[in-house]
């Protein structure tokens, strides 16, 4: 069974880096010093939810990060989808559990609506 933690304000920042550098690495990408420190700021920023997908071992395997954004139509709050990231290549499901507790947090909330960037 996989435990999904919202980690927005307290988290493990070596093991959110060591994800952003594997997510980097996927893309044939370094971590510079700058991602890294963005990176811890944007973890806890209120303007940003980062939901990490962890395994019965407490190791986290991945995530999906979203923003606020306002919609002058319906005024209210919309999230966009900006990154989802699972370190492991075969189907685990992962992903859709990320997703789908985007998804419950965002009906909880009263948000607008979800996209994708």
């Amino acid at each position: 069974m996989m435990e999904l933690n919202n980690h927005d304000k307290h988290t493990d920042k070596a093991a959110i880096n060591d994800l952003l550098d594997t997510y980097l690495h996927f893309y044939k990408r370094k971590q510079t010093h700058l991602q890294q420190t963005v990176a811890e700021k944007k973890v806890i920023e209120n303007n940003n939810r980062i939901y990490i997908a962890e395994t019965e071992k407490k190791k986290y395997i991945g995530y999906i990060q979203s923003f606020f954004s306002f919609s002058a139509f319906s005024v209210k709050r919309k999230l966009i989808l900006d990154d989802v990231f699972i370190r492991e290549s075969k189907s685990t499901g992962f992903a859709t559990k990320l997703i789908k507790a985007v998804s419950m947090f965002a009906a909880a909330s009263g948000i607008a609506s979800i996209s994708i960037k």
